[in-house]
C-alpha cells in the first residue's frame, strides 16, 4: 500500500507478555488514497488534484497554490474528503469501527453569510478618480 497513511496494525506488550501482537488494532483505509503529494491539497488540508482546479488543461495546470480553495463542485468535494483517511479499524476483541467522510458546506462564516468567490480579471495602475494623461 501507498500514500499518506500506511500504519497498518499496533499492539501493546507489557514486560515480555506477548499475548497482544495476537490481537493488534488493525488500520484500513479508504480506496482513494492517491500517492501522497504536499501540493495535492487545498487550503484546508483536504486532497485536491490540481487537474480540478477550475480553469485546469493539461497543458496550463492552475496550481493548488495558484487557487488553493475548496472545490465548488459538491461531488467531487466528497470523493476527496476520503482520500488519505482512514477508513476502518478491527479492535483486538474482533470488532469492527467504520468510518465515513463528507465534504463540508458552509452557508455561514461566523455570524455572517457565507459570500460568492469571483476571479479578479486585472489591475490598472491608474488612480481611482483620476485620468491617466
Amino acid at each position: 500500500m501507498t500514500g499518506k497513511l500506511t500504519l497498518q496494525k499496533v499492539w501493546f506488550t507489557y514486560n515480555g507478555n506477548k499475548k497482544g501482537e495476537r490481537n493488534p488494532y488493525i488500520f484500513k483505509y479508504n480506496q482513494r488514497n492517491p500517492r501522497y503529494n504536499a501540493q495535492s491539497s487545498d487550503r484546508w488540508g483536504t486532497y485536491k488534484e490540481p487537474m480540478q482546479n477550475p480553469g485546469s488543461v493539461a497543458g496550463n495546470v492552475i496550481t493548488n497554490a495558484e487557487f488553493p480553495y475548496a472545490l465548488q463542485d459538491s461531488a467531487k468535494a466528497a470523493a476527496n474528503a476520503a482520500a488519505w483517511a482512514l477508513d476502518s479499524i478491527v479492535m483486538p476483541s474482533g470488532s469492527r469501527m467504520k468510518i465515513t467522510y463528507e465534504s463540508d458546506d458552509y452557508a455561514f462564516v461566523q455570524h455572517k453569510r457565507a459570500m460568492q468567490m469571483f476571479s479578479v480579471a486585472g489591475f490598472s495602475s491608474d488612480v481611482p478618480g483620476q485620468s491617466a494623461i
